[in-house]
């Protein structure tokens, strides 16, 4: 029937969009796709530095002042969202 064979088609579409996606996924660790940037994979040191700024945050989320606080989130999804470039402001340093 025509509805039948309109659905075949439209999951067939929805599969080669996935299968283009998953390509796009893999093909952007190669530098000529990605436009120059370089995936790599973590080191140790940037995982243990990871694990650290982890227990860091745990520590400061479990603290007396926020002992009646509930978060939605992890220290770890913390973490995750904030970088590792190293926020210094001077201003802060002079008060």
């Amino acid at each position: 029937s025509l509805v039948s064979m309109q659905g075949h088609s439209s999951s067939r579409k929805m599969a080669a969009q996935r299968v283009q996606r998953i390509q796009q996924h893999v093909l952007a660790g190669d530098a000529a796709i990605s436009g120059g940037v370089e995936m790599r994979a973590t080191s140790s040191a940037e995982d243990s530095d990871f694990d650290s700024r982890v227990k860091a945050m745990q520590a400061w989320m479990d603290s007396e002042r926020f002992k009646y606080t509930t978060r939605p989130y992890t220290a770890k999804d913390v973490v995750k969202m904030q970088g590792t470039f190293p926020l210094n402001f001077t201003s802060a340093k002079l008060s």
